[in-house]
């Protein structure tokens, strides 16, 4: 496999890589060792949710971010806020730093990082189907 040199991410980690290890990342891929146990030898399980449970609990934990001081975080890092940083990609910062500068309203960047974490789970659940075909799944009935 070949770094895909669009991708800044691949390529910041392969020269964090370089530069740590000084080896390339290929190199160092290459040697890493095989899981302890294969997947062969176990049975791989894949919890699973329905989609309205999953959208429920994805907007009770924005609302515990909430009570838990994720404004207050969004107030530090708008001081120094850079939306080119790694950390200001992050699902909700945007958002969060736009409601503390008074640019948007708590509901507005409410249902703008509900949605944004919606699709990332459903990204997530598509990968999941495409490459954990084989796998046990598992819905949980009181999660």
């Amino acid at each position: 496999n070949l770094i895909d040199i669009q991708n800044p991410r691949r390529v910041l980690r392969a020269w964090q890589v370089w530069a740590y290890t000084g080896r390339s990342i290929l190199e160092w891929q290459h040697d890493t060792p095989t899981p302890i146990l294969p997947l062969k030898a176990c049975t791989p399980i894949l919890l699973t949710l329905d989609k309205y449970c999953l959208s429920q609990r994805i907007e009770r934990r924005f609302k515990k971010m909430i009570e838990c001081g994720v404004l207050e975080e969004a107030k530090i890092n708008a001081k120094n806020w850079c939306p080119n940083a790694p950390s200001s990609k992050a699902i909700g910062a945007q958002e969060l730093v736009s409601f503390t500068k008074g640019n948007i309203s708590l509901d507005d960047a409410t249902q703008q990082i509900t949605k944004a974490t919606k699709k990332l789970a459903k990204r997530q659940r598509t990968w999941f189907r495409s490459n954990m075909k084989e796998w046990v799944k598992f819905e949980p009935k009181n999660f």
